[in-house]
């Protein structure tokens, strides 16, 4: 054989030990992650349904249907980096995609305004979605690394609460939006960042995001 083929022959054996390495760590991060997941869900109550997403090797979806005030029903899915493909893998990495949660809820109480909270670039700025602002809406203001671009036209709302839970867990935070459509409140949460945190913790923060 010719150096192509051992090089075909070596690409493809790498392929398939990094495939079965990545299948066997995303299933094992799965059920650590479920396992964060739940013990942070039981907080807000009793979980009603749970799932994997395909496999405990890409993610899970689980509910509360009757919650902590302020919340009625919580949904949180959770999915896993694709690890298995290296040239996948490497893609995103360059993208910065990683392990994430969203989280959906409903309140008891429609909320008084809207909230958009995103990452803030210090170099270039970040251009919200016109859709998610108002004409005549304040120009929003910069907490802990986030810009919180609010619906309210001219009053001062106190955003202490959001405050605290993003200088705490901020890092862990992709994106925050609070509507007064269903579901209220809709967050991305960045899980290698929190895994470290008590789920406990986290979730009774995320309490106070609305209280």
């Amino acid at each position: 054989m010719d150096l192509g083929q051992w090089i075909m022959i070596g690409l493809s054996v790498t392929l398939a030990i990094w495939f079965a390495g990545g299948f066997i760590y995303n299933r094992r991060r799965g059920e650590t992650v479920s396992r964060w997941m739940v013990n942070g869900m039981k907080y807000l109550g009793e979980i009603s349904d749970i799932a994997w997403i395909g496999s405990s090797a890409s993610g899970g979806r689980m509910v509360v249907k009757e919650a902590r005030k302020p919340f009625r029903q919580v949904e949180a899915v959770f999915l896993l980096e694709s690890r298995e493909i290296l040239p996948i893998w490497i893609f995103n990495r360059i993208r910065g995609k990683t392990d994430e949660a969203i989280i959906k809820t409903d309140l008891h109480s429609t909320p008084k305004e809207a909230i958009e909270i995103t990452r803030y670039n210090f170099q270039k700025g970040q251009r919200l979605d016109p859709k998610t602002s108002q004409e005549g809406a304040p120009p929003g203001m910069i907490v802990s690394g986030f810009k919180i671009l609010s619906s309210s036209k001219g009053l001062e709302s106190d955003y202490s609460k959001i405050s605290t839970f993003l200088e705490k867990y901020g890092s862990g935070v992709q994106k925050i939006s609070i509507d007064r459509k269903k579901p209220h409140l809709i967050l991305r949460l960045r899980l290698p960042n929190l895994l470290g945190e008590p789920p406990e913790a986290v979730f009774e923060a995320l309490l106070g995001i609305v209280k």
